[in-house]
């Protein structure tokens, strides 16, 4: 019932499930000794998730014991978010609110559990998009300075280098050197290593350094989670 007051073997459980279900949050498994002289005393529906938060280093015993049966209160939660923390400053963040100023050692339900589960989900998400935005928005100016730089340029026919990463055949992601005319790619595009034209299935995947730029656009305007670039700023 949500009423009823938590145990740490129940907290074990939910604190798991509520790490391994939030995208933004990655705590890596640590080689810890978790086996515990009351082992035998931890339910066995619960004694796997147990395991994982004492592996994850966010629960730990005491003199050899984990005392799964004992209560949670603020504190013993706050000292769990605490450990949490080392992973996400979303969750200083948290700890940082009024209603960690002052602890109380009020025993903990399984609502008011919960309640602070999902808070600290909400305040890792939050971090993670204006994390999300601050690099988009870098990643934009980046790419404003370049095309500036570019258009500047006024160069009306270049040499371009292309090389492709991907799962897919040798050819592929060998460097190609071709031309550009007026913002079209010119016929001639050969292998940089031997000068061999390219396979004719290439040519369509050869790029302008406007297309490149456009290509970049798009990526900031879908808001995805990365954008790494590098630009020649002697070019």
């Amino acid at each position: 019932m949500p009423e009823q007051l938590l145990t740490r073997e129940q907290a074990a459980k939910m604190l798991v499930a509520a790490v391994q279900s939030q995208p933004n949050l990655e705590i890596p498994l640590k080689e810890m000794y978790c086996v515990f002289a009351d082992q035998a005393s931890i339910d066995p529906t619960l004694s796997d998730q147990v395991n994982i938060a004492c592996q994850y280093g966010l629960f730990q015993g005491y003199k050899g014991n984990f005392m799964p049966t004992m209560f949670m209160n603020d504190v013993d939660t706050m000292t769990i978010l605490g450990r949490v923390a080392a992973y996400s400053p979303a969750i200083n963040m948290y700890l940082a609110t009024s209603q960690f100023a002052t602890p109380t050692y009020k025993p903990m339900t399984r609502a008011m559990f919960v309640d602070w589960l999902f808070t600290m989900s909400t305040y890792i998400d939050q971090y993670a998009a204006q994390d999300n935005m601050t690099m988009l928005n870098d990643a934009q100016s980046d790419l404003d300075n370049a095309r500036n730089m570019w258009t500047d340029k006024k160069l009306n026919t270049y040499t371009i280098v292309q090389t492709k990463s991907c799962f897919c055949t040798e050819d592929y992601r060998r460097s190609i050197q071709y031309n550009v005319t007026n913002s079209l790619v010119v016929s001639g595009a050969k292998y940089k290593d031997t000068m061999q034209m390219i396979n004719p299935e290439q040519a369509p995947e050869l790029h302008t350094v406007e297309q490149a730029f456009a290509m970049i656009q798009q990526a900031i305007d879908d808001k995805v989670d990365s954008v790494s670039v590098e630009y020649d700023a002697t070019r």
